[in-house]
């Protein structure tokens, strides 16, 4: 029989979870922005040390190197363009995390941690949670607020998705629960289902026998956590319960604003590639971030399409869409299962895939799969 062998050895899974934050924290305080949306790089080196340690860990891992190459070109395809991608470190972080979550817990299972391990984990853990809501500012849009620090609000609540999962398993409540208020309480509706579906994953693993347990437990944890926070700050409940009414938010005249709001930004975007036609525009792409710019002129907002594939379509091409859909393909065809494949398809029709909250979920419910707890 052959040898199990583990994707990655204990330290090397240790410097992927540890090393990009710490590198985008200092990036960040030695830059002296007041948050990463306002931080741009400039002539920095600092951001591409994220690239260079992503790319040790792919090849620690055996990653294929097509795959390696495709990442790269997108990596430093910015080099050749003239746009802000090029200097904002908040997007580029963005691509390498994104790539490395889909690398780490779509491939093979991950070596175990020892108990000191465990305890750097859980150490940082609540050291970059507490970095992160010191280091950050409250920006509101219409009902809607996100603390935004050192790290895109939506990539930090995916993070804490991640660390959840992995300190659920190893029946940490407490760790686990406070993981997850700090994830939730970033105001990212994304966010906030994925850490719903990363619960969810662990339950579809544990014997039934032990649910109402660990369900009382966690239970408990959360509502000590929670009345803890609000204790501190009262205005932590009108904020979470905010949240929460705007993920389920069924009404009438908040669906047609979000419809006509975005309406009108495909529909400049159609208009432009029409206008180009059979162009190198529209074969290879205007430039990553070329987006943004764009609906900076027509609508005086420097936002993304609000769909990941017509941002793709529009910022990389025919050739960038045909990359990325090809990607799916492979990784529905190599994990042959029907609730990933029904769940890639809703959230492909509602908002896109890959850069944005559908990978993210995607990928929590292969971990149910991927990782089967022995509770015997």
């Amino acid at each position: 029989m052959r040898q199990y062998k583990p994707l990655l050895r204990n330290s090397e899974l240790l410097i992927f979870i540890l090393i990009i934050p710490i590198i985008q924290f200092l990036e960040f305080y030695l830059s002296g922005a007041k948050d990463v949306l306002e931080y741009t790089v400039g002539n920095s080196l600092i951001p591409y040390v994220n690239i260079v340690v992503f790319i040790i860990i792919i090849y620690k891992s055996r990653f294929e190197k097509k795959q390696l190459f495709l990442l790269l070109v997108l990596v430093f395809y910015s080099l050749f363009f003239k746009n802000s991608f090029a200097n904002n470190a908040s997007y580029m972080i963005n691509i390498v995390i994104t790539c490395s979550l889909l690398l780490f817990f779509t491939d093979s299972k991950i070596e175990e941690l020892s108990k000191n391990q465990e305890k750097i984990l859980i150490c940082f853990s609540i050291s970059l949670i507490f970095l992160y809501y010191y280091f950050s500012s409250e920006k509101f849009y219409e009902d809607r607020f996100y603390l935004v620090g050192f790290i895109i609000p939506h990539q930090f609540s995916y993070y804490c998705a991640f660390l959840l999962y992995y300190f659920i398993n190893k029946k940490k409540f407490l760790v686990t629960i406070f993981i997850g208020l700090a994830g939730i309480y970033v105001g990212v509706r994304s966010g906030f289902l994925a850490i719903l579906i990363s619960s969810l994953s662990y339950f579809r693993t544990i014997n039934t026998n032990k649910k109402a347990t660990i369900v009382f437990k966690i239970l408990l944890a959360s509502l000590f956590l929670y009345l803890a926070i609000g204790s501190i700050n009262n205005k932590s409940f009108e904020k979470i319960d905010t949240l929460i009414s705007n993920t389920f938010n069924t009404n009438k005249q908040g669906q047609d604003e979000y419809t006509a709001s975005r309406s009108i930004i495909w529909f400049n975007l159609f208009e432009q590639v029409k206008q180009d036609g059979i162009s190198f525009q529209n074969i290879i792409g205007r430039g990553p971030r070329s987006s943004y710019e764009f609906n900076n002129r027509k609508i005086g907002v420097a936002i993304w399409m609000h769909n990941d594939i017509l941002d793709i379509l529009f910022s990389l091409g025919a050739f960038g869409v045909f990359i990325y859909v090809f990607s799916f393909y492979k990784y529905l065809t190599t994990y042959k299962d029907l609730i990933s494949l029904f769940l890639f398809l809703v959230l492909v029709f509602t908002n896109g895939f890959f850069t944005y909250s559908p990978l993210t979920l995607i990928v929590l419910h292969r971990l149910a799969q991927n990782n089967i707890i022995n509770n015997a």
